[in-house]
């Protein structure tokens, strides 16, 4: 009898929830990928988002091999162990000697599954307290936004910074940076109806916070930055703050791109500077691709910047199947694509 074979592996994410219906979506250009539905993603902020997996195995991880799997890089968190990832990055700590600190350790254990409501109390009384955490906190809000939408994150988020006293929002405050840093995706993503109001919200607190353009790394800048896009009061400082600008004339995105000072630490793999620039995309892959270090960042670009239709990325392809770490994908890329 042959062997049963396993259940594939399925990835969700509440992250594109509102569909049609965000606010991102009036952003579209039908065509730029290979599906419709990839086409709306992009516009709402594809592919800086988190996915669950189900059916995963390590879902069923116990005891020390979960204690070393929890908060590993991965592309999609498996379902069962999403809710210990987010305690666990947040309250993330090791002593001196490399062992976890018991609060860490605790952390992981509670299982508790993530409502909204209990979602919104966690980013409000745990993700904008002081207390110091040595995880991934970016990581912690992708994948809260994909347990119960964007809608819960992005208001809990208004709520928190609405709370903290100003002077955390003008200094670099290392609890409240990463969740500024969410903005803009997050008002892509958020429903139609209430993204208005929550933007609203956000200006009147920047307005308050006085946003002194010495600081360009303070919370309200970062606010400012998230906000405003091309009008902001310090220009960009990562690619992936560029790449989420929107109705934005060509011209200025690309003298922007030019005036970028991209290093390993700015460069990220961005598809979504597709729908901003054009084949000019491709091109700055294509001489900055080197950029991205290591063998997993340069497969994201094959397997992130594949889905786009535009000339230019054949050009790419072939260039990362020369001389690459991804020479394998980007090869079968270009089998897959011979036109």
């Amino acid at each position: 009898m042959a062997p049963k074979k396993a259940a594939p592996v399925v990835w969700r994410t509440e992250a594109f929830v509102n569909g049609h219906h965000a606010a991102g979506a009036k952003y579209v250009e039908a065509g730029l990928t290979e599906t419709a539905e990839r086409d709306l993603e992009l516009a709402l902020g594809w592919s800086a988002v988190r996915y669950l997996a189900v059916g995963h195995p390590d879902g069923k991880l116990t005891g020390a091999k979960l204690q070393a799997k929890i908060l590993e890089p991965c592309d999609a968190v498996p379902v069962e162990l999403a809710a210990r990832r987010v305690r666990g990055m947040a309250a993330f700590r090791i002593d001196a000697d490399g062992v976890w600190h018991p609060t860490a350790l605790a952390a992981i254990e509670d299982e508790t599954p993530f409502t909204p409501t209990s979602a919104a109390s966690f980013i409000r009384d745990e993700l904008a307290s002081k207390r110091e955490s040595m995880g991934s906190l970016p990581d912690v809000y992708g994948v809260l936004e994909a347990l119960v939408g964007p809608d819960v994150v992005l208001t809990a988020i208004v709520e928190a910074l609405e709370a903290a006293p100003m002077v955390r929002l003008q200094e670099e405050d290392r609890k409240l940076l990463p969740m500024a840093a969410q903005i803009a995706r997050l008002l892509l993503r958020a429903h139609v109806d209430h993204e208005p109001r929550l933007r609203s919200r956000l200006l009147r607190l920047e307005k308050k916070a006085a946003i002194d353009s010495d600081r360009h790394r303070s919370v309200a800048a970062v606010i400012d930055r998230q906000l405003h896009g091309q009008r902001a009061r310090t220009p960009p400082r990562s690619l992936g703050e560029l790449a989420l600008w929107s109705g934005v004339p060509r011209a200025t995105v690309l003298d922007a791109l030019k005036d970028l000072e991209l290093t390993r630490r700015s460069c990220s793999v961005e598809p979504r500077l597709a729908l901003l620039v054009g084949d000019a995309a491709a091109d700055l892959y294509l001489e900055k691709w080197k950029l991205l270090p290591d063998a997993p960042s340069q497969r994201r670009l094959v397997s992130e910047l594949g889905v786009l239709r535009t000339a230019g990325i054949a050009r790419l392809m072939a260039e990362l199947a020369q001389k690459s770490k991804a020479k394998k994908q980007a090869q079968a890329w270009l089998d897959a694509h011979p036109a």
